[in-house]
C-alpha cells in the first residue's frame, strides 16, 4: 500500500447491538471501525473517518454457507486470502524459504487462527509503510537520542526485521523498545506509522515476556 492511498482500519473491536426482540436480527452483528490516514504530498490529511457497520454474525455465516452460490464461494475466497496472506508473511519473515523445505505445517488454517493478531496485523502491514517508518526513524532519531547516524541505522534495521536477529537477547529488545518510545512521543511524523510502532512494542512484549528456555523457539 503507497502512502498516496493510505486507508488503514487501526482498531475494530466487534459487539452485538443490544436490542429488543422486536428489532434484534441475530445474523447480524455491528463492527465499530476507525479509518486514519495520512499526510499526502501537499502536506494535507483527511479526517479520521468512524463508522458502524453490519457484519454477519455467526449465525448469518452459517446462513451464507447453507444458502450456498456467490456467497459460499465469496466466504471460500476469504478463507484462501487469509491463508495466502498467512503465508506471506511467513515468506517474508524467514528467507531461506523455498519450494522444497516449504513447512507445510504453518500454512495451514489452525496455524493462521492461533497467530497473534498483533502479528497477524503486522503482517498486514504494507512493505511501503514500513519503509517510510525505518526512513523517517532514521531521519528523526539522530537528533532526540544523541546517537550517532549508523547506530540509529541498525536500531532501525532491527526493528524493520520485527527483531528477528535479536529475539532472544531481551537487553537488546527492552533497549528498542525504549527507543519506539522515544520516537513516538518526541517525533513529529510519528503519528503516520502508529500501525508499525504499535505492531513492534507489542511484539517486543511478547518476546520480553517469553520465558528463556522457549524463547528461542519464538517466530
Amino acid at each position: 500500500m503507497s502512502q498516496d492511498n493510505q486507508e488503514v482500519v487501526q482498531d475494530t473491536t466487534t459487539h452485538t447491538v443490544a436490542a429488543t426482540p422486536a428489532d434484534h436480527n441475530p445474523l447480524v452483528d455491528y463492527v465499530d471501525l476507525k479509518f486514519t490516514f495520512r499526510e499526502d504530498k501537499m502536506g494535507d490529511k483527511r479526517a479520521p473517518i468512524e463508522v458502524k457497520v453490519p457484519v454477519p454474525s455467526i449465525e448469518g455465516i452459517a446462513e451464507i454457507y447453507n444458502q450456498g452460490g456467490k456467497g459460499t464461494d465469496a466466504l471460500k475466497s476469504l478463507v484462501v486470502n487469509a491463508i495466502q496472506d498467512h503465508i506471506r508473511g511467513l515468506l517474508n519473515e524467514d528467507a531461506t524459504i523455498t519450494s522444497e523445505n516449504f513447512p507445510f505445517e504453518k500454512a495451514t488454517w489452525d496455524s493462521f487462527v492461533n497467530t497473534p493478531e498483533s502479528e497477524r496485523k503486522g503482517r498486514g502491514i504494507a512493505k511501503e509503510v514500513w519503509e517510510g517508518f525505518v526512513a523517517d526513524y532514521v531521519a528523526q532519531m539522530p537528533a532526540v537520542t544523541g546517537k550517532k547516524t549508523e547506530q540509529v541505522e541498525y536500531a532501525a534495521k532491527l526493528l524493520f526485521q520485527k527483531f528477528q536477529p535479536v529475539k532472544t537477547d531481551k537487553d537488546v529488545i527492552s533497549l528498542l523498545k525504549n527507543y519506539l518510545s522515544i520516537y513516538l512521543n518526541q517525533t513529529p511524523n510519528a503519528e503516520q506509522f502508529t500501525e508499525c510502532v504499535k505492531f513492534l512494542v507489542e511484539k517486543a512484549d511478547t518476546l520480553l515476556a517469553a520465558e528463556d528456555k522457549v524463547l528461542t523457539d519464538y517466530l
